[in-house]
């Protein structure tokens, strides 16, 4: 069973270049929950935060040998960006529907 690192981890739906957070929750009767991070070209940043809202869909998945190929699926609940020198911070918070 290969180990699930940031190499091998793809976002769909959304611009990441490197994933450098990633956390799911799931607690018993309640939405599961994820909080992504990682770089995004300044530029993919801001076109991002314009068309992004509460429908848009994530979907969190692994090439992980041996591991479950869907992390997570689920809709945008939060997002925050911090612009830095050469990319820009992307944070999502993430329910599953």
């Amino acid at each position: 069973m290969e180990t699930i690192t940031h190499l091998n981890i793809k976002v769909e739906g959304t611009p990441f270049q490197v994933v450098q957070q990633l956390e799911i929750r799931h607690n018993v009767n309640d939405h599961a929950t994820a909080v992504i991070a990682g770089e995004v070209e300044c530029g993919l940043a801001q076109d991002y935060l314009k068309r992004i809202d509460e429908r848009s869909m994530v979907r969190i998945t692994t090439t992980a040998e041996g591991q479950p190929s869907i992390l997570f699926c689920g809709v945008v609940a939060n997002v925050g960006v911090q612009m830095m020198s050469e990319y820009a911070l992307l944070t999502l918070t993430l329910r599953s529907m």
